[in-house]
């Protein structure tokens, strides 16, 4: 497990204030799940925007795959709107 502040304020509150925030922003609890989203984090290192330019990369490749591929029965025009509208190209936090 990461010695993220949360961690630290578990295992020894009298060292570490409960009240703290996270020392980069200074807006939310630092936990694991916001070591992901937490906006001063430099983006080229921010795991959210790796996965989100990884997932993107997928996507256009698996497209260009589809739309290059000779097969028997053509895809409808529709095909790329409908694939890059599914929901599982979605790679924002809710």
């Amino acid at each position: 497990m990461l010695p993220t502040l949360t961690t630290l304020q578990r295992r020894k509150p009298h060292l570490y204030n409960p009240d703290w925030l996270c020392p980069q922003c200074n807006s939310s609890p630092e936990t694991l799940d916001h070591l992901w989203t937490c906006f001063y984090i430099l983006p080229e290192f921010s795991p959210l925007n790796t996965f989100k330019t990884l997932l993107l990369a997928l996507r256009s490749n698996y497209l260009d795959k589809f739309l290059s591929a000779s097969s028997l029965i053509p895809l409808p025009d529709s095909f790329a709107v409908e694939f890059t509208a599914l929901r599982c190209w979605d790679c924002d936090p809710p």
